[in-house]
């Protein structure tokens, strides 16, 4: 090995290595194993390993805090590390304590609580935070502090995904991440911080039913590299509005809301509870806007909801390219009080290539030909939700849409995917894909279903009952029990193709509202 070349060990260990991609791909553990054993070989090998290694923090869902805590002690002792970090995730159980695995039952871990305090109040001291046993005592009640006061000891970070689970409620009115990050994009960092300039991608997820305005959100998009942000289940006031700002203030900072002035290409917003018109504004802040999400969005303004985004869509018409909507558990009536279709997104969208819609929203009620208008020429990717209780009507809606891709409607679409979501098993399948397999394949076009469905742990399917979802669902079936999610759940999944993603993927789009 020593007649290597340092390029060539480079590829190998890049090879091994498991970078982080996604908040929802796959754990990379067992590659940060391989490499740290490499660096602990000989010093070439830990010269050129060791960026590799810490490229991606990958906090362990297991053990949360004592992970995090050790990671901070780990940056006090070799400073010289925090230069290779790219990337920093953390996903912990849905429901879950920040600090569990430290405090269980009222009791202190083997090292002690003075461990923990110590730890936090030294990084706050080095990092020259305000009112550093304030930041330990939000830590103490259930604050995410040493996520916090990782992400802001790595100033090459390009990559940052945080899940808060329910009972994280402190002092703040928003977790200390989100006030660092918002100060930072208004150019007043905390303490001796950097100001996350080279943060490109940012994922927030926040299961706390805590209400932040949307002042505390739009400061993040003047973050200056920043070209992906997904927030997940973000809970606006109702009446929340930008005439507001002038008389509130962010964290003691005057508001800014940034008018078509920030870098973003992407936006994904799951679950949100906001009105159309925040919706609207995040959208306009967007200079040249590629990708679009929105899904389940909680909301009082019935059908009118997403009519009132279009208008924001259209302004990137020559852009955008991809388009999600979905909403969670939508039965046939419950989708006319949503009625996408009013967005009618081939109108002014039409670079779309890739879309995902509830099958319902594509066409009118009344007049299924409609379709060919509403969905755009361009599409090239086409996937559509399937509401539980609707699947024989929607059989109606799918053979008007291959009529209209035999006429050649839609001469670009290379693929459709079908997903059936339901709360139980199947018995008898009242939509007959299968059959459509054949036509399409002569139209050039792939197609493709699958399904999904959350149960209690007790109610594992039967033999027979795994049976009847393998023969409708040959390709791929599986379920895991006890999900990452929730608890004393399972989590089903059958679909005809095998390229199937991770568990956490497959549960995420669950429960993002798709």
């Amino acid at each position: 090995m020593d007649s290597l070349p340092d390029e060539l060990l480079v590829t190998i260990c890049e090879d091994i290595a498991s970078p982080v991609t996604s908040f929802t791909s796959p754990m990379v553990h067992d590659a940060s194993r391989d490499l740290a054993a490499l660096c602990a070989t000989n010093h070439r090998l830990k010269r050129i390993a060791t960026p590799l290694l810490y490229h991606s923090i990958d906090c362990r869902m297991e053990n949360r805090d004592t992970h995090l805590v050790d990671f901070l002690r780990t940056l006090q002792e070799a400073p010289d590390l925090r230069r290779h970090i790219k990337s920093i995730r953390h996903r912990p159980h849905i429901g879950s304590s920040y600090k569990d695995k430290i405090y269980q039952d009222g009791s202190v871990d083997q090292r002690g609580g003075n461990w923990i305090r110590r730890m936090i109040l030294s990084t706050a001291k080095e990092l020259q935070l305000p009112q550093a046993n304030t930041i330990y005592h939000d830590w103490m009640k259930g604050d995410d502090i040493p996520l916090a006061l990782a992400a802001l000891q790595t100033p090459e970070l390009e990559q940052l995904g945080a899940r808060y689970p329910y009972n994280t409620t402190n002092s703040r009115e928003a977790p200390f991440l989100l006030e660092a990050l918002v100060r930072a994009a208004l150019g007043k960092p905390l303490g001796a911080t950097h100001g996350f300039e080279k943060l490109r991608v940012l994922y927030l997820e926040f299961w706390d039913s805590s209400e932040w305005p949307i002042a505390t959100i739009a400061p993040l998009v003047l973050l200056p590299s920043l070209q992906d942000l997904s927030l997940t289940r973000w809970t606006s006031p109702y009446y929340d509005d930008l005439t507001h700002y002038p008389n509130n203030y962010v964290f003691g900072l005057p508001p800014v809301w940034p008018v078509i002035s920030c870098n973003l290409t992407r936006l994904a917003l799951h679950r949100p509870r906001a009105s159309s018109a925040v919706i609207a504004g995040l959208i306009n802040t967007c200079k040249t806007l590629t990708s679009f999400e929105c899904t389940s969005p909680i909301t009082r303004e019935g059908g009118d909801w997403f009519a009132n985004i279009s208008a924001a869509l259209s302004k990137h018409s020559d852009t955008l390219e991809h388009l999600g909507i979905g909403l969670s558990n939508t039965s046939q009536t419950h989708r006319m009080y949503y009625s996408l279709y009013n967005v009618r997104p081939s109108a002014a969208l039409h670079r779309l290539s890739s879309i995902r819609l509830p099958l319902f929203t594509t066409a009118s009620h009344s007049d299924y030909m409609s379709m060919e208008t509403n969905i755009p020429t361009s599409v090239e990717n086409l996937h559509l939700d399937i509401p539980k209780g609707a699947e024989e009507t929607a059989e109606i809606y799918f053979s008007y849409f291959l009529d209209a891709c035999i006429r050649g409607a839609f001469p670009h679409l290379k693929y459709i995917r079908l997903r059936f979501k339901r709360n139980c098993f199947l018995d008898d399948f009242p939509f007959p894909f299968t059959k459509y397999e054949p036509p399409f394949k002569v139209q050039g076009v792939r197609l493709d279903a699958m399904f999904n469905s959350f149960a209690k742990e007790a109610e594992l399917p039967d033999p027979i009952t795994e049976h009847r979802i393998k023969a409708v669902f040959p390709g791929h079936y599986d379920y895991w029990a006890k999900t990452s999610f929730v608890e004393d759940t399972c989590f089903i999944f059958a679909g005809t193709f095998k390229d199937v993603g991770s568990v956490i993927e497959l549960e995420q789009t669950y429960w993002q509202g798709f």
